[in-house]
């Protein structure tokens, strides 16, 4: 899928509005849930920043022996604050925070559950990471209706092939294993250029008939956006005749690189083989997250077995969800998965799990998204270095002694 063009759209240095367009570019924000508070969160979005830096909490780059001074964007998987605040005051640690970075001129952005959900957001990161394989993984929890949209385009027919290829390009098109999809039924168009029109084709005042091909095409929600903006640009008309159908049901995108949503379930692979026992996978899960021995707590058996004698059982399919991932149980049990990995469980959903026969690892919280940093840090190198764009991307460090 293409990148955000920042070039095209001016020289000099980038604003915070123009940087933040790179990250949402990889975690829309469309994808976020609904209770979530992600994007710029403050600053100034015309400010020019000196420097990019990326954080898993605001709070750790405060912490840093030498601050960071503005101007800046500080870019946060955590939004500061997490909900609407009824005040912000210095003498409780979100309104310090805050205070501190504004000060500073330093804006802050935060991509929470939308990199979360992103198609190789968080979430597929931690399944890779884990040692699933990429092939097999699906969201943990799928899109809901309304995720995708059937768009409608009238276009003449000489410029049929280059509107369906741009459209492909900007991310349209994909059912299952394949691109490009689109159909398209020839007809006639008609309309009359009134007064201050300039018309590709006909003349003002006159009814004008055109052969014209309908061609429609399925898109997913967090695509529309640059979906629509590109078949705009590629276009001939000056008034582009189009339909945008939300859809209640949609065929499944199985690509990686295309899935979206929360979690990922998916089948061991790699140094794994097919399958593992409980026990070896949970020391697999403290290696591949740098964990200390115990890191990784099995706070959930199988059926009948228990936490202490769970060593036995054996793991093939695996559900992961980085953070808090809770709600998400039943879903993992749903989707017939072995054991579920995820940061944090509380009391009654570890019952729930024992209750589905659902094996559960808890991580830690900071340990399943630490990730994100160095994740994001790199793909905004590469964005800014292939606009053109020399501005500085800071990794501040997330603390390694923090098992929570």
């Amino acid at each position: 899928m293409p990148r955000t063009d920042l070039a095209a759209r001016g020289s000099g240095a980038p604003t915070v509005r123009r940087v933040a367009e790179l990250v949402e570019a990889m975690a829309p924000l469309e994808l976020a849930q609904p209770w979530d508070n992600v994007g710029l969160l403050a600053g100034d979005p015309e400010a020019k920043p000196g420097w990019v830096a990326v954080a898993l909490d605001a709070a750790h780059a405060t912490w840093l022996p030498t601050p960071l001074e503005g101007p800046g964007l500080l870019v946060v998987h955590h939004p500061l604050p997490f909900r609407p605040a009824v005040r912000l005051t210095e003498d409780e640690p979100v309104g310090a925070v805050l205070a501190s970075l504004i000060r500073g001129r330093i804006s802050l952005y935060a991509a929470h559950t939308n990199f979360d959900s992103a198609p190789e957001g968080l979430s597929h990161l931690l399944a890779v990471r884990l040692g699933l394989s990429p092939e097999s993984l699906r969201p943990l929890a799928p899109p809901a209706a309304g995720a995708f949209y059937k768009l409608v385009v009238f276009v003449p027919e000489e410029h049929l092939a280059a509107v369906r290829a741009a459209l492909a390009e900007a991310g349209a098109g994909w059912i299952g294993n394949y691109s490009d999809t689109a159909f398209s039924a020839p007809g006639r168009g008609y309309f009359r250029p009134r007064e201050g029109a300039d018309p590709y084709l006909g003349r003002v005042g006159e009814v004008e008939e055109v052969g014209e091909e309908r061609l429609e095409t399925i898109v997913p929600a967090h695509r529309l956006s640059p979906v629509l903006r590109r078949m705009l640009e590629v276009h001939p008309y000056e008034e582009v005749a189009y339909d945008v159908y939300q859809l209640r049901s949609h065929p499944p995108v199985t690509r990686p690189e295309l899935v979206f949503g929360l979690g990922r379930v998916g089948d061991l692979s790699g140094a794994h083989g097919e399958e593992a026992s409980l026990e070896d996978f949970r020391a697999s899960v403290e290696r591949s997250l740098g964990l200390p021995p115990g890191g990784a707590r099995l706070v959930a058996g199988r059926a009948g077995e228990g936490p202490g004698r769970a060593g036995s059982a054996t793991v093939r399919r695996v559900a992961v969800c980085p953070g808090k991932g809770g709600d998400h149980v039943r879903a993992a049990a749903g989707a017939g998965a072995d054991v579920f990995v995820t940061g944090e469980l509380g009391y009654h959903e570890a019952l729930d799990a024992a209750q589905l026969g659902l094996a559960v690892i808890t991580a830690g919280h900071l340990a399943t998204e630490r990730m994100f940093v160095p994740e994001v840090a790199g793909r905004l190198r590469k964005a800014l270095d292939h606009q053109g764009i020399p501005l500085r991307v800071i990794e501040v460090p997330t603390p390694s002694d923090w098992l929570v």
